[in-house]
């Protein structure tokens, strides 16, 4: 979806390999989520995913 001069993206994060999940976690960009409850502990689990995929 374009708005503006800005391209906005909405990536289902969940549907997404670890590796890829943290490399959008890495650029911190993130702008919307449905229970803000949830983030931190999802980025532990995405963080712990890729380090044990390693």
């Amino acid at each position: 979806m374009a708005l503006g001069t800005q391209r906005l993206v909405l990536i289902d994060l969940g549907a997404l390999p670890p590796p890829r999940q943290r490399q959008i976690l890495q650029r911190g960009r993130l702008l919307y989520a449905r229970e803000c409850a949830l983030v931190g502990p999802f980025e532990l689990g995405v963080l712990r995913a890729y380090r044990e995929a390693g």
